[in-house]
């Protein structure tokens, strides 16, 4: 069997795992007795408010994401300073951030018993942004905005200077050349972060379920309501359709239009003693820092003391192995973080290998990559939607595997563009004098190409840990007592009001997420920064 025949193997697991549920979703939402588009119609008119207001909720999320984020890609774009390394680090954290964590806190930050309510009782002043648009706004613009300081800032730091240079010699100011230079640069960065955004916050599930309350529900959360408690299949399909529909309009516009600007050698300022930019500089990294450390160590505080103001205590982590939340979860709390790690190494065991092979065939077809990452515009509760159609009837719904492959097709996007990167950078003349020296294929794949393709592998590998570690909406849907993790173990902790325990589950997996990136980052941040 030769290299490029190896694509057959990824390609049925997509065709098995994402492409059938899909048409059987499309049958359910369709199919009337005959090819239809009354359920269609009927979920348009029906719910045309909740379509509406997932875009108009997505729109502002993107604008707001942007506005916070793109003076971070100014900064890491445009000076050089003492603690921009941190800075740097410290605007990566929310992006590692399973968004049952994000929720967590949120409410621990902003909630009515939360920390900045507390600190503010002396004075008589009582905020209160849950349950709002507000705290979906905010919510989502912290998870997403380290994609903007990531993708702009990168194509800031990589733009050639001779450009703007030229423009001052001819007598442009600089605001005259930031308009008519720099923003047609970072034009194609800008609108990528924006479209990749609007994506993610479209789909947003946990963030809307928990903080924007019944009367702010999106296409993702009607569908998740549609299917399991008003048991509406066809309408449940339908409204899957129309949010694939539009979701795919904006993965198309960030694949075909997000492209890099000029790129060249870029002088840095370098920011010393008190200045103007120092003080810039310093305002919007406090700001930042705040913004994104406090919702974090809120819950850190929650989960050492017995409420606020309480007394120091390791009581919510002994819980973890004991039988106390079992009652809640079904199974005991350490079980579950047993099984999140365990739907983890199932899914880099299964999307690495499949990433790797479609790689090599990938490049040699360079057109298909979109057509291969497709599965990215499907939800993550569509997709447990569509498994719930496609398996019902089947041996392998309500078992493990289920989960693993769900979690497995969320996460391969991500890891096949890891791998393609380091594909198509690799230097094939050392494979063909590998051969040209007697080395068979196998031998030449170990010791000329692996080398170089290996730490795409591995912040792939680190990627689909990550990502399976938070995945939310596909297991709510798809999970069982049994196979609880640690998102859905949180959840039904936080349903209980034992805010204490969801707070220790929360830092044990922070800990797992912030690793797996710390990986990342140590093994190849270029991997990762192309990866978006």
């Amino acid at each position: 069997m030769n290299r490029r025949s190896l694509f057959l193997i990824p390609l049925i697991f997509l065709l098995a795992f994402f492409a059938y549920p899909v048409v059987s979703l499309l049958y359910l939402g369709l199919w009337n007795g005959g090819a239809t588009l009354s359920y269609l119609k009927e979920a348009f008119e029906q719910y045309r408010h909740v379509i509406g207001f997932t875009v108009y909720q997505a729109f502002l999320s993107s604008i707001l994401t942007l506005c916070i984020g793109l003076p971070g890609a100014y900064i890491m774009g445009n000076y050089a300073f003492r603690g921009k390394s941190l800075i740097k680090a410290i605007s990566t954290v929310p992006f590692i951030l399973p968004s049952i964590i994000v929720v967590l806190g949120f409410l621990a930050l902003f909630g009515n018993r939360g920390l900045i309510n507390h600190l503010l009782e002396p004075f008589g002043i009582h905020i209160r942004i849950l349950y709002s648009l507000t705290a979906i706004l905010l919510a989502h613009a912290f998870y997403n905005f380290p994609i903007v300081i990531r993708m702009v800032g990168s194509a800031w730091e990589n733009m050639d200077s001779s450009y703007e240079d030229a423009a001052a010699s001819l007598g442009a100011g600089p605001w005259k050349r930031f308009l008519y230079v720099t923003l047609p640069l970072l034009a194609p960065s800008m609108v990528s972060a924006f479209t990749l955004v609007f994506a993610y916050c479209f789909m947003s599930f946990a963030i809307v379920l928990i903080l924007g309350g019944a009367q702010y529900a999106t296409i993702e959360v009607e569908i998740y309501v549609l299917a399991t408690v008003l048991i509406q299949p066809h309408m449940a399909s339908a409204l899957s359709i129309i949010q694939i529909a539009i979701s795919l309009i904006f993965i198309w516009t960030y694949t075909h239009f997000g492209r890099n600007g000029a790129s060249g050698i870029r002088r840095m300022k370098k920011i010393r003693g008190f200045s103007p930019a120092s003080v810039s500089v310093l305002v919007y990294s406090a700001i930042i820092s705040f913004f994104i450390l406090g919702p974090m160590l809120s819950v850190v505080y929650y989960s050492f003391v017995t409420g606020w103001g309480g007394s120091f205590t390791l009581h919510w982590y002994r819980l973890l192995f004991s039988e106390g939340a079992s009652s809640v979860i079904g199974i005991r709390p350490i079980r579950a973080i047993g099984n999140s790690l365990f739907f983890a190494f199932l899914t880099v065991v299964i999307t690495v290998p499949l990433a790797l092979l479609s790689s090599f065939w990938a490049k040699e077809h360079g057109k298909w990559v979109p057509l291969i990452m497709v599965s990215v515009a499907v939800s993550s509760v569509t997709l447990g939607w569509a498994y719930i159609g496609a398996f019902l009837k089947t041996g392998i719904y309500e078992s493990w595997p289920i989960i693993a492959l769900a979690h497995s097709i969320i996460a391969f996007p991500l890891v096949f563009r890891s791998v393609y990167n380091s594909a198509v950078s690799m230097d094939d003349d050392l494979r063909n004098a590998a051969r040209s020296l007697g080395a068979g294929p196998i031998r030449a794949f170990l010791y000329a190409e692996l080398p170089q393709i290996r730490p795409g592998m591995l912040v792939g590998a680190t990627f689909a840990f990550a990502i399976s570690l938070g995945e939310f909406g596909a297991t709510l849907l798809l999970y069982r007592p049994e196979y609880t993790t640690m998102p859905i173990a949180i959840y039904r902790i936080l349903g209980t009001r034992a805010f204490g325990s969801a707070a220790a589950m929360s830092v044990v997996l922070m800990l797992l997420a912030g690793i797996s990136f710390l990986l990342i980052d140590r093994i190849g941040g270029s991997q990762e920064r192309s990866a978006f």
